[in-house]
Parts: C-alpha cells; structure tokens; sequence
C-alpha cells in the first residue's frame, strides 16, 4: 500500500503472514514462513535549497515475529542524502537492531535471544560527469555479540576517453565477534578480516566490437575468539575450550576473472569469444598475507576455459 499526500512525500506501509505450511519455492523464492512481517517507510525530497540541488531522505521501520509471538527481526532505519550544485554528493545512514529471537541459526537445536546492535555509514562521491569520479565511504557497528565491525570502501572509475572505460572497487572490513554455528547447539565467535576487490576494464574498438576484463576477489581470515552453547529460550552462554585445545582458525580466497570479447555481426547475431579462470581456497588454514592467498588462488586455479558461441538470427 502507498500514498503520495503532497509532492515530494511518499508513504508505503506492507503487512504479510505465513503459516508454517506455506511452501512457494516451486515458484519463485520464500525467505522462510511461519512469520508476521510489518513494515513501513516514509520517503521526502525537497529542492528548494540555495546550494544545495537536492536532499532524499527515507526512513524505515520493520518488525518480524514468527508464529510464537516472537520477535526475530526489529530494524529502524534512518537514511539521509544530499546533491550538491557542484554534483558532489552525501550519503549518511543509520540503523538500529532491537533485541530480538533467532530461531533459524542454530538449524533446529534451540532458539537464542541477541541483544540489541546498531550501525552508522557515511559515504562520498565526486560528480559523476567527469573523466575520472571517485566514492569513498565508512562504517561502523556495535556487534550484537560484543566487539565493534567496521569496513571502508573505495571505488574509482576512469575515461580517458569515449572508447576505454576502467572501473575498481576495495573493500575492507574486519569485525570481532562474527557469530557462526558450529553444529548442534554450539555456536562461535571470531575475529574477521575481509577484503573484496573489483575491477573492470572495457574497451570498444568500433560500435558493435569490445574487449571486457572482468577480476573479482573476495577473501577473508577469521581466528576463533570465543565459545557459546544454546541454554534455550535466553541469550547464547559463553563456555570455556577444553585444556590444550587452540581455537579454530579458516582463510577463505576466492578469485574469478574473464575475458570476453563480442562482436555483434548483425542485428541479434553475435559471437561471443569468453576465457575464464576460476581459483579458490575454500577452507583453509593458511597463515600469512592476504597477498599470499591471492597468489595461491591465482597459481592454483580450480577451473579454466575457453568458450566460443556464435548465435546468429536467419531472415524470413
């Protein structure tokens, strides 16, 4: 349901109820069901700033309980963005996680309570208009387990020129308490760094001819900082490793990169020349740089290949 009571206002409230016999996933795609969803959101803009061309702004309130009457999802979120004349932009985001069940993560061997989190981000960015513009942005979280999460993003892009387009993307983040279930009612928390790089390069060598690189890579290490078990119907309690035991240790590395060509020879009709190369390190111990699980991702690949298609459409 939406309403536009005056220019520039939007309202939108949703509400929707599944019982625990609702199954959709022959058809498209249910979250889950046995849930009550609530949800509203408010929308202003205005323009009517000396310097400034124009501030959207949204805010969101969102409740989940499951068919027990408990709540398992209890979001506020607060939005704010501001164009500047000279094209530059602002973006500050706020959001707050109340204390709500979890009766999904433990697969079955009990439900647990979470205390509340919140988080803030800014973020920038340059016009867009030009041959080079740039984003910077900055996060930063109170873990519901204790411990802070914070990550920081770079992204630039680059015409020199009508025909090459460049474009990259890093993210890192590192948070303290990563809550992950560890099988029957055990759950663990760890301290986690990740980072996450795209990068595209594209070049048109005539209108119907271009090049495009594409690497992606994502990678994490996590080091086990502490222990919960599952009491039922409370918070998770924290217990103690066993005598000589070391705390659990995983490196992740996966990288993809692809290089396709295309050539549209006519109207619906193209041949597609693709090189692909996959590497990944699923469950690892390795100990090092993050340096070193990019190279072993990239000298170690899982898959490569070479894939040519021509698809051309006949004339009546």
């Amino acid at each position: 349901m939406t309403g536009a009571p005056r220019t520039g206002d939007q309202h939108r409230f949703s509400l929707a109820a599944y019982d625990d016999a609702l199954d959709l996933n022959d058809l498209g795609y249910l979250e889950r069901n046995d849930f009550t969803y609530l949800f509203y959101e408010y929308w202003w803009r205005r323009q009517d700033y000396e310097h400034i061309r124009e501030t959207s702004d949204w805010m969101s309130l969102q409740a989940d309980f499951n068919n027990d009457g408990q709540l398992t999802t209890g979001v506020l979120i607060a939005h704010q963005s501001w164009g500047f004349n000279d094209h530059t932009g602002v973006d500050l985001h706020f959001s707050y996680d109340a204390a709500h069940w979890d009766d999904r993560a433990s697969r079955g061997h009990g439900i647990f309570k979470l205390p509340p989190s919140w988080w803030v981000d800014a973020r920038w960015h340059s016009p867009r208009d030009r041959k080079m513009d740039a984003s910077v942005g900055m996060g930063w979280r109170r873990e519901a387990m204790g411990g802070r999460n914070a990550w920081s993003r770079l992204s630039v892009a680059w015409r020199p020129v009508g025909r090459i387009r460049a474009s990259t993307e890093v993210v890192y983040e590192n948070w303290d308490s990563w809550l992950l279930w560890q099988g029957d009612r055990r759950f663990a928390t760890f301290a986690t760094e990740r980072w996450n790089l795209n990068a595209q390069l594209t070049t048109f060598f005539t209108a119907r001819q271009h090049l495009e690189l594409r690497v992606q890579w994502v990678a994490l290490k996590a080091f086990e900082s502490s222990r919960y078990v599952v009491p039922g119907g409370t918070y998770l309690r924290e217990i103690e490793r066993s005598a000589g035991e070391a705390p659990a240790r995983f490196a992740i590395s996966d990288l993809v990169m692809q290089l396709r060509y295309r050539w549209e020879i006519a109207p619906m009709s193209d041949l597609f020349i693709v090189y692909n190369r996959n590497g990944g390190l699923p469950n690892s111990g390795r100990r090092g740089h993050f340096i070193d699980l990019l190279d072993a991702s990239f000298q170690t690949p899982d898959q490569t290949g070479l894939l040519v298609k021509l698809r051309y459409r006949f004339g009546l």
